[in-house]
């Protein structure tokens, strides 16, 4: 029964979400502000670095900087697989003719909360821009525009993710839930907001080391259980 338990337990521990990867595969060079996929290998500028800019100032050459240094607009198929492994509880498409959104529901001020963890790795636009408003929790929020514009009708599209809040009216609080939205391309991309910025990528090469082939480790587990009843068994004859 333990040889059994060892088996599962390392067929659990080889599992990863359905929907995308694991939240670890990422990580934030603060120097450089680029957040890193050490699987795949694409890198994201940090969206607070393009607060207050249009789409247009990429696409258009009048901030030629970013292309001549790789990057480009992230595409809605990238943002969706993004999202499908901070915030797996709902399916992310990759349909830039869609809206979607997510309810999320977390303590207050909780740190360590996939809402939390991305805006910390992706940049707070809210804070960026110089707003702040905190009764008890503060809010946060990552805010970009985004497309490829696939379909070529020229617009673009809008995603947030921002962490729960309390709110104050004058006479009670309320508390807000986080929540991820992730709009279908309408917005003209001459649009800008000053809490938004510009979802850049660009691709490197993947700088983890290979992990070893899931089915190669089983074998190899297998194997060892195998030697392991044969020397029980001798020792019983």
């Amino acid at each position: 029964m333990k040889h059994v338990n060892f088996i599962l337990a390392f067929l659990m521990l080889s599992i990863k979400p359905v929907f995308g990867g694991m939240i670890t595969d990422y990580s934030l060079d603060e120097p450089t502000n680029v957040v890193v996929n050490k699987e795949t290998g694409l890198e994201w500028l940090q969206w607070d670095e393009t607060i207050g800019l249009s789409v247009a100032d990429i696409i258009l050459g009048n901030n030629n900087a970013y292309f001549e240094q790789g990057w480009r607009l992230a595409t809605h198929v990238e943002v969706s697989d993004l999202y499908n492994t901070f915030f797996s509880a709902t399916q992310w498409d990759t349909d830039e003719n869609t809206t979607q959104s997510l309810s999320l529901l977390t303590p207050l001020n909780s740190t360590t909360d996939a809402a939390s963890v991305f805006i910390y790795l992706f940049g707070d636009t809210y804070a960026a821009a110089g707003k702040y408003y905190d009764v008890g929790d503060p809010v946060q929020m990552a805010a970009a525009w985004i497309g490829e514009d696939t379909d070529a009708d020229q617009d673009y599209t809008y995603t947030r993710v921002r962490d729960e809040y309390n709110r104050f009216d004058g006479f009670l609080y309320e508390y807000l839930n986080g929540r991820v939205m992730l709009l279908k391309d309408e917005l003209n991309p001459y649009d800008s907001l000053p809490d938004t910025g510009i979802a850049l990528v660009r691709t490197t090469q993947p700088t983890a080391i290979s992990e070893p082939n899931t089915n190669m480790l089983l074998l190899s587990c297998l194997v060892a259980l195998f030697i392991r009843c044969r020397r029980d068994k001798s020792r019983l004859a």
